[in-house]
């Protein structure tokens, strides 16, 4: 089911009010409101605990002498006094995710963007959460962008993630239908394959809904075609792209996209093989939370499934897909 962008209890989006404690619900009424409280109390109760006991850090930290919000931008993890910052600030934004809202995902996403920016080696190891936020969010091009910037630039040993002056997530409108070939190394990560593969998904099913979509358009003026078409993607790198809406025949495109999906499967299959039948049945996998795994483990598996579930469970037809590959491969 998709993130509730309206009213939690009836998805009205008319005179919606906002929950005065956690701040990212809506509701249409007050009835509305109490109706849904039984499912909302207890993570709007951590969100605002958490919140306070994040602004009581915050005052902390800048009431020293030296601000590391103003000294350390970059290196805050190296300031020892940070810590306990950083840790309540994402305890906040895993009980944020409990609330499958717009407002608390956009909310978790600006808390590990700024967690990120001000410890740029990433000790909170958000990294890897960043992308699929963009895809819930349906930002196909800024999660294809972060993570082309990421891997391009960890694995540049060159790259010195303390140094503030070097470019930062400076990728802007890279070519989503590029080559896979950057991400298919000895060591590839399990959630840039994850998130790559899911956004391609999504690009298939527009390209074959256009292509389904041109006998009706052939009967029709050329911008009223148009029109119509640009709203059946899904996909903003679709819907923002004229040459690919104004297009009649997409069967070149659905070919190249089908073989880098494919590529991308087989990838993460040899990767951690564990990952493509948990998607199928995560339940199971989602209550483990290890703090620690080993390459190819099921723990890997797990740590990089919990950060990018949703994502694929939100966009309708993705883990069928996979399922239909799977079925295929044995």
């Amino acid at each position: 089911m998709p993130l509730a962008l309206g009213c939690c209890h009836c998805r009205s989006t008319k005179n919606l009010l906002r929950c005065a404690a956690c701040k990212v619900t809506l509701y249409c009424c007050r009835e509305h409101q109490v109706l849904h409280r039984e499912k909302h109390a207890l993570s709007c109760k951590y969100v605002k605990q958490l919140s306070r006991e994040l602004q009581v850090e915050e005052q902390k930290l800048k009431s020293l002498p030296v601000n590391p919000f103003e000294n350390n931008v970059g290196s805050f993890w190296a300031v020892l006094s940070t810590r306990e910052y950083m840790r309540v600030r994402h305890q906040l934004a895993d009980v944020l995710l409990n609330i499958r809202t717009v407002d608390a995902v956009q909310s978790v996403l600006d808390h590990y963007r700024d967690m990120l920016r001000l410890c740029r080696d990433d000790n909170m190891c958000v990294r890897d959460l960043i992308p699929p936020l963009y895809l819930r969010l349906g930002r196909d091009q800024d999660a294809y962008d972060f993570i082309k910037w990421c891997e391009t630039k960890v694995r540049d040993s060159a790259y010195d993630w303390m140094d503030n002056s070097l470019p930062y997530l400076d990728v802007v409108d890279a070519d989503v239908f590029e080559s896979t070939d950057y991400l298919r190394n000895d060591l590839p990560n399990l959630s840039s394959l994850a998130c790559v593969t899911l956004l391609k998904i999504r690009l298939l099913f527009d390209l074959r809904s256009l292509n389904k979509a041109a006998f009706v358009s052939t009967k029709l003026p050329r911008e009223l075609s148009d029109t119509v078409k640009a709203f059946i993607p899904s996909s903003e790198i679709i819907r923002k792209n004229n040459a690919i809406i104004s297009d009649a025949d997409h069967t070149s495109r659905i070919r190249n996209m089908s073989r880098q999906i494919d590529e991308l499967f087989n990838a993460m299959a040899q990767a951690n093989y564990h990952f493509w039948p948990a998607l199928l049945n995560p339940r199971e996998h989602l209550k483990d939370e290890p703090d620690t795994f080993t390459t190819g483990s099921m723990e890997e598996m797990q740590v990089h499934l919990r950060g990018c579930i949703h994502s694929w469970i939100e966009t309708p037809g993705a883990i069928c897909f996979i399922e239909t590959k799977i079925a295929r491969k044995t």
